[in-house]
Formats: C-alpha cells, structure tokens, sequence
C-alpha cells in the first residue's frame, strides 16, 4: 500500500512539473525572469535523466559485477589453498603467480572475442597464412 502511495505521489509531482513548466514557457514572454527558471528547470530535467539512467545501468549491471569479484575471490582461495606459503615473500610470489594467471586467462577471453567477433574472415587469414588451404 505504501509503495502505491510512493507512486502515486511520485506521478502526481512530475504531472505538475510538467504543467508548471508549460505555464512558465507560456508566460515567458510576459515576465522576464521566467526564461531563467525554465533553463534551470530543462538543467534539472537533464540531470535527472543523466542520474536516472546512470543509477538503472549500475543496477543492471551490479549482479554482475559482484558475480565476477566472488568468482575471482573464490579462484584466488582455491588456487592459495593448494599451495600454501611459508613466508611473506612465498606469499608475495604466489600473488604474483595468481595474477599472471587470471592475465593470461583474460588475453585468453579477448583472443576468443576477436575470433568470435571477426568469424569467417579470421578462418581464411589463418588458413592462407598457413599456407593449408588452397583458396578458390
């Protein structure tokens, strides 16, 4: 019930927005001073849209972004649990191992989206550059 009300509210508050708006384009003319408010309400207008669709695409995009950090978390304890260090610089050297390998994991993914990005086009590169293909 109260989310109803939120929203209604919320519907209610840009209704009039809109129609003081209108009212103050109208009156422009008239009064000097309101060329000023409506500027300053059009920047308002823009900032929230600005801020609207900044704050949909963060959540949009969050779940993912927490689901990548669990899992590169959850590969540095695997990978840190099966070869403990001793000391600080052991320590050090397997961070140093650990993140070469999620390097070399990530050039991995890229050459893999280039492949699947350039198709058909990389195969016959490939293919002439090895000299294995006879081309047509």
């Amino acid at each position: 019930m109260g989310l109803v009300a939120l929203v209604m509210l919320l519907l209610e508050a840009a209704a009039l927005w809109i129609v003081l708006q209108y009212i103050l384009i109208l009156l422009v003319d008239r009064v000097p001073a309101g060329r000023r408010v409506v500027d300053m309400m059009k920047t308002a207008e823009d900032f929230a849209l600005v801020a609207g669709t900044t704050l949909g695409a963060l959540l949009v995009l969050l779940p993912s972004f927490v689901f990548v950090v669990l899992e590169v978390f959850r590969y540095v304890h695997v990978r840190g649990q099966s070869h403990p260090a001793k000391t600080v610089a052991d320590y050090m050297a397997r961070v140093v191992d650990i993140v070469n390998e999620l390097e070399g994991m990530g050039d991995r993914m890229r050459h893999a989206a280039v492949r699947l990005h350039m198709g058909d086009t990389e195969t016959m590169v490939k293919c002439l550059a090895d000299g294995l293909c006879n081309p047509r």
